[in-house]
């Protein structure tokens, strides 16, 4: 048997020729058409994010790569050939921002990769209007396939749908069956993206899927799917999260939070079935394959990595079809890329020490099918894998463990560009959103391809002063923004907050700290506080609110945050991440 060498970890890594079965398991199959029972499998795919690449992890220039959307299509073209027309697939939004090759093609090589595969039918995310009403506009006029929104309006034309390709609902027919679709996306957009979507009106939920609803049952739909750009994240163990099983109705799920925008949605209709019937879902980037009051629920986390299975089945008495829910059965999470690790089923990559313990990567099927690059994505994939490669090749320095940012709470990664965003500006405090951290940084190089991947907004690095009174009741704000169920990532200080829920907490106390000396932060001070023009000038999301009292001071502006990091990242030369953690002195205290 032919061996080949893996030196990503260690010369002796070897990826030899067996085959993985992945799905070793009594999995779902199509049933025949003289069976009573009738079945159909929907696969949901979700905030993609421009990840059309698989992820690199570059460790002493050696390469391992996971996700990437030409080992997807292969998935989805023998789905395809297994289910034939019973094989539908929908995504829940985000598809373009994120991605450097989304944003060096200006999404067409995401538009091209949904159009080349066929995908049914997507929603709209809240970062589609990232690039202002014009970038929206060309993506949906290029789709060959149809964006299903139900509860966006543009006030200028009072109208409902008002891009190209967009439909309010959908109805897609499968032999006899006729699937109903109704879209919805966050209305959180109109907060966190106010600029772009001052003309649209985001409608709230429940009114229109009664509405919407009600249209689709009077043209005969059997089943009604929610396709929806809001999600849920439920307590579920990594290890356990990311296993790839089936669940059904009867399968032990753990408590989803309750306050999450899904949650309290489906809250409203508590297993009313006159409405819709199943859910795919999005935008929180959290695996989520079990029942949720009474609906099954799938979502996955975000760039690709994985998606989930829906089959849905149906009794068939003559050419009358009724939806049974309560047999549907999840299979999921998949994982999406071209080799995996033989003790965990997974591809993702961790620390140099957990790798050691997962085995050999392996050549694997799903369903019987070997997963490989798919041959109709090839060409696409080569039109744009030198302008890629070429942030790939740069390397700016490197990190002897992975750096990532959490959401709930302090982590290495918010805390190593909180304290470089401290040093560039001189500032006294820096304060960031969560949302400015979108990807991580793996063990080994980092380049200037997972600078752009981490951040890929257009943001720059500003400054404003403050008195120590006013800084003091923005944190205040900050920390108990209904809209952020994530602290916000910041240097030079200490914070004491009081946690009653997901969305509910309080400041207690918060002292100036600079990793040596902790003081009280005066009243009458003026202190520099350095932030993102998103934050401040622009006011989005809780700065909205602050920019409502609080006149802007010495403001200046530093310029592009990518420039400003790849010169700061150049400095170092390797990133040592216990410097960025101390447990002994946590920038976070929370009481509960």
């Amino acid at each position: 048997m032919k061996k080949f060498i893996l030196s990503i970890i260690f010369p002796l890594y070897i990826i030899t020729e067996k085959i993985i079965n992945l799905s070793n398991y009594d999995y779902p199959k199509k049933t025949s058409e003289e069976n009573s029972t009738y079945n159909i499998v929907i696969m949901g795919t979700n905030d993609i994010h421009g990840a059309f690449f698989p992820q690199k992890v570059n460790i002493n220039n050696n390469i391992y790569d996971y996700g990437g959307l030409i080992y997807m299509g292969n998935y989805i073209t023998n789905l395809r050939e297994e289910w034939g027309n019973r094989f539908i697939w929908l995504d829940s939004g985000d598809q373009f921002q994120g991605g450097l090759e989304s944003k060096i093609s200006y999404g067409d090589i995401m538009t091209d990769f949904f159009n080349i595969m066929e995908i049914n039918g997507s929603t709209i995310g809240n970062h589609e209007w990232d690039f202002k009403i014009d970038f929206l506009i060309n993506r949906t006029s290029k789709a060959k396939f149809k964006y299903i929104c139900s509860n966006i309006k543009n006030i200028t034309t009072n109208n409902n749908i008002f891009l190209p390709n967009q439909i309010s609902t959908s109805i897609l027919n499968v032999d006899k069956i006729k699937i109903g679709i109704i879209g919805l996306t966050t209305i959180t957009t109109k907060i966190t993206n106010k600029k772009n979507v001052k003309d649209v009106e985001f409608l709230p939920y429940v009114n229109v899927i009664k509405e919407k609803s009600s249209e689709l049952k009077k043209n005969g739909t059997d089943v009604i799917i929610l396709l929806l750009h809001l999600g849920v994240e439920c307590e579920i163990k990594k290890e356990i999260k990311l296993k790839l099983g089936l669940y059904n109705k009867d399968s032990k799920f753990d408590e989803c939070r309750k306050n999450d925008e899904l949650y309290e949605l489906l809250s409203k209709f508590n297993d009313d079935n006159k409405y819709f019937d199943v859910i795919v879902s999005g935008h929180t980037h959290e695996t989520v394959h079990q029942w949720i009051k009474g609906y099954p629920v799938i979502s996955n986390i975000d760039q690709g990595k994985y998606f989930n299975l829906m089959y849905l089945y149906f009794n068939k008495i003559g050419d009358k079809y009724t939806f049974l829910k309560d047999k549907t059965i999840i299979e999921g999470p998949i994982p999406v890329c071209g080799k995996i690790f033989e003790n965990t089923l997974k591809c993702e990559i961790g620390n140099l020490e957990e790798i050691k313990k997962w085995g050999k990567l392996h050549n694997f099927q799903f369903h019987n099918k070997l997963i490989k690059k798919e041959e109709k994505l090839i060409n696409l994939s080569k039109a744009w894998e030198e302008k890629f490669e070429k942030f790939n090749l740069e390397i700016l320095t490197s990190t002897d463990k992975i750096m990532e940012h959490i959401y709930f709470k302090e982590s290495i990664l918010s805390n190593f560009y909180t304290d470089a965003f401290k040093k560039i500006t001189g500032a006294d405090f820096v304060i960031l959103n969560s949302g400015f951290f979108r990807n991580k940084w793996n063990e080994g190089n980092i380049t200037m391809a997972n600078l752009y991947q981490m951040e890929p907004f257009d943001n720059e690095l500003t400054s404003i002063y403050m008195n120590g009174k006013e800084f003091k009741k923005m944190i205040k704000l900050i920390q108990s923004y209904e809209y952020i169920f994530d602290i916000s990532p910041s240097s030079g200080l200490k914070q004491v907050i009081k946690k009653y829920d997901e969305k509910k907490r309080i400041l207690l106390n918060i002292k100036y700290y600079d990793g040596l000396i902790e003081r009280e932060i005066e009243d009458n001070n003026n202190y520099k506080i350095a932030t993102i023009g998103y934050n401040i000038p622009n006011g989005e999301g809780v700065f909205e609110r602050i920019l409502k009292w609080y006149k802007i001071k010495n403001f200046t502006n530093y310029g592009d945050t990518k420039k400003l990091m790849s010169k700061y990242l150049r400095s170092i030369e390797k990133i040592k991440t216990d410097n960025y953690i101390d447990k002994n002195n946590p920038r976070y205290y929370f009481k509960s």
